[in-house]
């Protein structure tokens, strides 16, 4: 644009040099050019307008990205928000459910009852620890399975262990046992 501007104001000295000295003939050669720069001063002076509107508009499509970015921030706040409530929301009920066990079987005059309700209470713990360290864990896209599997284990191993009410060893009589030396297998119910 500056050349331009540069180009024509060249032009328009030549042209009054040329009107002032007395040449005609060079006065319209130059006056038919200084048109031709003023055509394309004019175009150059669109295409900037365009310009300046497409940059207008890509600074409005900026502006709306940028709330459109800043509401889906909150949204996912309030996501995790909600799904903390949850979780712990469920925590409280597993809570709840072992208490509630506890106490019935704390109030049990039978024993296999009171037994089967305290290894109820303990099965439901083993399942509120996976969950507490399932909610835990903060990458969902991967899962440390060896700690989990020890996880597992632990709590399962300690809804599995006897229940102490009776003071009784689970040996034979319990239902986890196969009655025979070497490894011990799960029978079914």
């Amino acid at each position: 644009m500056r050349s331009l501007v540069g180009r024509m104001s060249a032009e328009l000295m030549r042209v009054r040099l040329a009107v002032s000295g007395g040449r005609v003939s060079g006065t319209l050669d130059g006056m038919v050019e200084i048109h031709g720069l003023r055509s394309e001063l004019e175009r150059t002076s669109d295409a900037l307008a365009h310009a300046a509107d497409a940059l207008r508009a890509a600074e409005e499509q900026a502006a709306e990205l940028a709330a459109t970015v800043r509401r889906q921030d909150e949204l996912l706040r309030r996501k995790e928000m909600l799904t903390q409530e949850v979780h712990h929301r469920v925590k409280n009920g597993f809570q709840a459910i072992v208490a509630l066990m506890r106490m019935e079987a704390a109030q049990q005059r039978l024993e296999p009852l009171a037994e089967f309700l305290l290894r109820s209470c303990a099965r439901i713990d083993a399942l509120a620890a996976v969950h507490g360290m399932l909610h835990a864990e903060q990458r969902t896209d991967a899962l440390d399975v060896t700690a989990y599997i020890r996880a597992i284990c632990a709590s399962l191993a300690r809804a599995l262990a006897p229940t102490g009410r009776s003071g009784r060893s689970w040996s034979r009589s319990s239902p986890w046992s196969s009655g025979r030396k070497g490894p011990r297998r799960l029978r079914s119910w």
